[in-house]
């Protein structure tokens, strides 16, 4: 399977679907994310998978769409965004009841059929304006 195509799949079947078999298929467990997400920041699986389960229970029918991807060698950008229907608690925000839709850019590199490293910018000012909060 092709870089793009992996990354493609770690979206499709893992950030949009859940499946955590996936994950672990997809995401190495020594994965460096240099866009840490968590306090402190571990890397590998576990802090993608404590992100991933944040999104998924503060926005119902939360989904990944890939807007553009472009791949490199062994290096996989790609352009998504995230959206959803606040309905629990996220970043200490209480539900909203909105619906949220905000641009991602992730930039991985890829060993041995799995993503080793991360690079990521998520447009939070919107995702605070569409949450009244900003």
């Amino acid at each position: 399977m092709d870089s793009k195509a992996i990354v493609r799949r770690f979206v499709d079947e893992y950030q949009t679907g859940g499946d955590k078999v996936v994950l672990r298929e997809t995401i190495s467990p020594r994965l460096v994310n240099h866009t840490p997400m968590s306090e402190p920041p571990r890397g590998g699986v576990e802090e993608v998978e404590e992100i991933f389960d944040r999104f998924h229970a503060a926005f119902a029918g939360f989904a990944v769409e890939v807007a553009h991807q472009v791949a490199e060698g062994d290096t996989v950008m790609t352009h998504k965004w995230f959206s959803g229907t606040h309905t629990g608690e996220f970043l200490g925000i209480p539900p909203t009841g909105r619906p949220v839709r905000f641009a991602v850019m992730d930039v991985v590199r890829l060993e041995g059929g799995q993503i080793v490293e991360h690079w990521g910018l998520v447009d939070q000012p919107a995702l605070l304006r569409q949450l009244g909060v900003a």
